[in-house]
């Protein structure tokens, strides 16, 4: 087969796909444009659920506890002066607040502003 017998395959190949899809049939070759949009649907979140505020705080919190970077571990010396570092539980739950606040007034604001 030559080049320009795979092209027509191709192209034959595309209009039947194209009747299931929303790709467009070109004649341009192996240069078709592919739009898919892409929406998302919120539907059947319940954003009016406290717990749906809540989470942000809790998995900031988990990620931070099993994470551990340097910002929420202190350093600790022991007899024989080695370092090591422990979390800081304090600094973990100041940081998940603050981060889950922040993003639970953007999704608030986001929600709201979608009606």
């Amino acid at each position: 087969m030559n080049t320009p017998d795979y092209i027509n395959i191709l192209n034959e190949i595309r209009s039947r796909v194209g009747q299931y899809t929303k790709i467009e049939p070109s004649n341009a070759g192996l240069q078709s444009k592919i739009s898919i949009p892409v929406t998302l649907k919120f539907s059947n979140i319940n954003y009016k659920s406290p717990i749906f505020y809540i989470i942000p705080s809790i998995a900031i919190f988990i990620l931070l506890t099993i994470w551990k970077p340097d910002f929420v571990t202190t350093d600790t010396i022991d007899k024989d002066n080695n370092v090591s570092k422990k979390r800081n539980f304090k600094t973990i739950l100041i940081i998940s607040l603050v981060a889950g606040t922040l993003l639970d007034m953007g999704m608030f604001a986001y929600f709201r502003k979608k009606k």
